[in-house]
């Protein structure tokens, strides 16, 4: 009989691009003979994303679960039971063997139906601090699964297992980066610096590396990944200061040592890892996950105000082990942080101890081990 898995949670890619490395090793190992996957999310904006790796997408819409003032929150209960209604009526025509949680608020509803319809719930929380949807429902999960052994601190749950956050495959050789670096069209000969703020960009981090980018591309090369939706203003402001040396598109400026994108599609973004020296980056755990996985020293910018503050506690359980330093956004100033990168880019010592901290903090098998347990809950159910 055809099995059928349903993979739940937010719209964002810290969401997305962890079930999909789930997925890819279900059919990687030939286990998904016979399976469908199908997605849950609260909006349509990764269907086609979705669609191409194979999952059958589904629109279910969800209340975010605020707990702050707002009057979004006088629509969310009405959000959430719509979307109740239409969990339950894609849930009784899918009849999934299995129901994969991945946090965030878009999975509340089909949570909720499946623990009504007794389908068994596995469980994974990306952050240290875990959301509201992990402390609801790890009570009734087969499994729950963690990313950070400090979750255990948030958890009363002894049956919770590290596993590490799922990520696509983004290793690659120490002696790829030189050819990376001539695939991205930058000096083979300087440090190159990799500008990541997340699957939404931001904007923080992004007028901090425009006011320093006269500067840091004198001695290094620059790769910078904008956002989407801040590509279009930051092409602007960087045609008014640069003007007549400027190379740019809609999918790229180029001028000096600096390279910048509205966005990178999964090689560009291999590519982008393996060409760097070190990665500037927010605190989400997907992308700590990834920088871990590949190897570099890095420097991470946590979002402050983020639910439970999850940026800065992952933020701060990764530089534990030495593999990173941690700005807080008091301390983002132009002057420090440009003393600070030059510091460490100048430290090769320092350069290979966050290096080898970073690789043993990995977790690199994360998504066939999830993959071979969500197998072990269907065949035990």
């Amino acid at each position: 009989m055809k099995k059928k898995i349903v993979f739940a949670g937010g719209g964002t890619g810290g969401h997305l691009y962890p079930v999909i490395s789930i997925a890819r090793e279900l059919v990687k190992n030939n286990l998904n003979i016979g399976t469908e996957f199908y997605f849950a999310l609260p909006n349509k904006k990764n269907f086609n994303v979705i669609r191409e790796e194979g999952f059958i997408p589904k629109k279910i819409i969800s209340g975010k679960l605020r707990r702050y003032f707002s009057f979004k929150n006088l629509i969310s209960p009405f959000q959430i039971l719509i979307g109740a209604i239409q969990a339950f009526i894609f849930i009784s025509k899918v009849k999934p063997n299995l129901v994969f949680l991945k946090g965030g608020y878009g999975a509340l509803p089909v949570g909720a139906i499946a623990l009504i319809k007794r389908i068994p719930i596995v469980l994974h929380e990306s952050d240290v601090s875990p959301g509201l949807i992990t402390k609801i429902f790890s009570r009734w999960a087969k499994l729950t699964l963690i990313s950070f052994k400090e979750t255990t601190d948030y958890l009363s749950l002894s049956s919770a297992r590290l596993s590490g956050n799922p990520t696509r495959d983004f290793k690659c050789n120490e002696g790829d980066k030189i050819k990376a670096k001539q695939k991205l069209k930058i000096d083979s000969n300087k440090k190159a610096i990799f500008i990541l703020g997340g699957s939404q960009g931001s904007d923080e981090i992004n007028e901090l590396i425009f006011n320093l980018i006269s500067v840091l591309a004198v001695k290094f090369s620059l790769i910078h990944v904008i956002g989407k939706k801040n590509f279009p203003e930051f092409k602007k402001k960087i045609q008014e200061k640069y003007n007549n040396h400027i190379q740019e598109n809609n999918s790229k400026i180029s001028f000096q040592n600096y390279k910048a994108y509205p966005f990178m599609e999964e090689n560009d973004l291999k590519t982008a890892y393996c060409a760097s020296d070190i990665i500037i980056s927010r605190a989400g755990a997907s992308v700590i996950f990834e920088i871990a996985q590949v190897g570099k020293p890095s420097v991470l910018i946590p979002l402050i105000g983020s639910a439970s503050d999850h940026q800065r506690k992952n933020a701060y359980a990764y530089m534990k082990t030495g593999s990173c330093l941690v700005v807080e956004k008091p301390n983002l100033k132009k002057n420090i942080f440009l003393k600070d990168i030059n510091d460490l880019l100048n430290n090769e010592k320092k350069l290979a101890l966050m290096a080898e901290f970073a690789q043993k903090f990995a977790k690199p098998n994360a998504a066939k081990d999830i993959a071979n347990l969500i197998l072990g809950v269907m065949n035990n159910s």
